[in-house]
């Protein structure tokens, strides 16, 4: 499993929070934390790749502006 922390710009309000949750979850991203601004996700990269995983993130119409990438083993 892949834990990551991301800066996430272009969120403005509660509706951008639940887009991306939205988003992040219909491709197996487990969200953590999202606020504005930021979100905290994991994901199983044998699913889906750090560059799917920031393509999910600018399709729903934002920018990630700073990876903090952690690998963790489960």
């Amino acid at each position: 499993m892949t834990t990551t922390k991301l800066d996430i710009s272009g969120m403005s309000c509660d509706g951008c929070v639940r887009s991306l949750n939205i988003a992040l979850n219909k491709f197996g991203v487990k969200v953590n934390e999202i606020k504005i601004g930021f979100v905290d996700i994991k994901y199983d990269e044998n699913t889906i790749t750090k560059d799917s995983v920031i393509n999910v993130i600018e399709e729903a119409g934002f920018k990630v502006e700073n990876e903090k990438w952690v690998f963790l083993k489960s």
